[in-house]
């Protein structure tokens, strides 16, 4: 039986699209842009969150799956200044992560949600619960972002304000 993390796993799918939206619109150095000099770039930033969908997805007791690429988007890595793999690559392996996590974070019991998921999270709560509840977080700041770099290349933002 689905537990109550469907509403998260719902808004992790969507920003798995997204994430997709936004990137379909960076082409080549775009990638490699920052907002400013101590920021990430939109590659960083995608990277960065498909190699931790994996590790957490392994975590919680999906595929242990790393893409061979993992080290170079972990936090305190410096941006990368090319582009390998290609962000095509990234994005599949974020596809191909994120409904992976987001079935079995819905698959979860009561008991392994509540159990100590031996990471440091920012938010204090250190159960498997809190670290999924943060991940919805983390992957909404890295898109708002990426959403900045996007729409400061001048190229349009991923939701047009009405007017």
């Amino acid at each position: 039986m689905p537990n109550h993390l469907q509403s998260q796993a719902a808004i992790l799918d969507y920003m798995t699209g997204a994430f997709a939206t936004l990137a379909a619109r960076l082409e080549g150095d775009d990638w490699l842009a920052k907002l400013a000099t101590e920021t990430s770039n939109a590659y960083w930033m995608l990277g960065h969150i498909t190699v931790y969908r994996w590790r957490i997805l392994r975590d919680i007791g999906g595929r242990d799956t790393q893409p061979d690429w993992a080290e170079q988007f972990l936090i305190g890595t410096p941006c990368p200044t090319k582009l390998n793999p290609d962000p095509s690559d990234v994005l599949d392996s974020m596809h191909a992560a994120g409904p992976l996590l987001s079935e079995r974070m819905v698959q979860l019991s009561p008991e392994e949600l509540a159990r100590e998921s031996g990471k440091p999270i920012r938010s204090g709560d250190t159960t498997v619960e809190g670290m999924l509840q943060f991940i919805i977080f983390h992957e909404g700041y890295h898109l708002g972002q990426m959403g900045l770099i996007v729409k400061g290349l001048g190229k349009k933002p991923l939701v047009t304000p009405s007017k």
